[in-house]
């Protein structure tokens, strides 16, 4: 299980290796070569769903198709969108404005590890 603490915040990567990753470093790493390692989770660019569960309770949940999605930016919930209810709504959801790596050929936005900016 990936486990998260209290108003923590959580890194997952495609890549396990960081200069893959615009140096991120990942809590949880679900490159799809790892085998064993990774027992089929993904998250697809396409359209997907991910459950927040505790034992069998789902805490929350959240789902996207490929038009919410933007290649190199991150998908933010807002940071006025932080509750139970506000968090299903997909107006509270955007693209992250955040650079956290940009070289001569790519910018990648989001905020690792850290909080949301409110979407516009």
């Amino acid at each position: 299980p990936v486990v998260v603490p209290a108003d923590g915040y959580l890194v997952l990567s495609l890549k396990c290796d960081p200069a893959l990753n615009g140096g991120l470093e990942g809590a949880y790493c679900y490159e799809t070569t790892l085998g064993p390692m990774n027992p089929g989770f993904s998250l697809n660019n396409e359209g997907d769903d991910l459950t927040v569960r505790w034992h069998l309770t789902t805490i929350d949940h959240v789902s996207w198709t490929a038009d919410d999605v933007t290649e190199g930016a991150s998908w933010s919930l807002s940071d006025q969108a932080m509750d139970d209810v506000s968090n299903d709504d997909g107006t509270n959801w955007c693209d992250a404005n955040g650079e956290y790596f940009s070289d001569a050929t790519t910018s990648l936005l989001g905020t690792p590890g850290t909080a949301n900016g409110t979407c516009p």
